[in-house]
């Protein structure tokens, strides 16, 4: 198998923002915080946290930092989940991560 193919397989985990907002919306029920908390909380419409939890549709960045400002546990989650992203030593052999890519390339030019 190409080197190629392997950093294809490796990287085709990588979470999107759909992904984030199901994590996010699942822990926010698991503490039994409704719609309507959350959207009074963050002083935005209903209409929107209800499509993150019942329509799928991602937040936007500014949304994600205004539920991370809010509930710790969701920052303390996604911080602990950040720290994981670049860690070379589970990819296959002779892969590198798209994250330290870049930083190995000015290293070696």
């Amino acid at each position: 198998m190409s080197t190629m193919n392997l950093w294809q397989i490796s990287h085709k985990k990588d979470l999107n923002n759909g992904d984030v907002t199901r994590y996010i919306m699942r822990l926010l029920q698991k503490q039994g915080i409704t719609t309507k908390q959350v959207a009074s909380d963050l002083n935005i419409p209903v209409e929107r946290v209800r499509n993150w939890y019942y329509r799928d549709t991602g937040m936007t960045a500014l949304d994600l930092l205004r539920v991370m400002q809010e509930y710790e546990f969701v920052r303390q989650a996604v911080e602990g989940s950040s720290s994981l992203e670049c860690d070379e030593k589970r990819l296959p052999f002779n892969t590198k991560c798209s994250i330290c890519a870049p930083q190995n390339k000015k290293l070696v030019s």
